[in-house]
């Protein structure tokens, strides 16, 4: 999904971009953050940073997923004790 608007909301009149819906941010936007991303931290750590926030994601939800099990069975658990 993208967001149409007018340039005039930021200054420039006459013309229109679209934007990503990811958070609002524009093409520009993400190229100038990979950018500084590739300033601070090399080529070579980017790939580890990204496979490490991965993993903290994937065990994050896996997690939360758990959680979410558990409280189905004890939701299920208090039903049949309840009849």
């Amino acid at each position: 999904i993208s967001v149409r608007r007018s340039l005039g909301d930021y200054g420039i009149v006459g013309e229109t971009f679209t934007k990503s819906a990811m958070f609002g941010l524009g093409w520009p936007e993400v190229g100038i953050i990979a950018i500084v991303a590739v300033l601070i931290f090399g080529p070579k750590k980017i790939p580890e940073l990204g496979s490490a926030l991965g993993k903290t994601l994937r065990g994050f939800k896996d997690e939360m997923d758990a959680e979410a099990a558990d409280f189905e069975d004890a939701d299920y658990v208090e039903d049949t004790e309840q009849t």
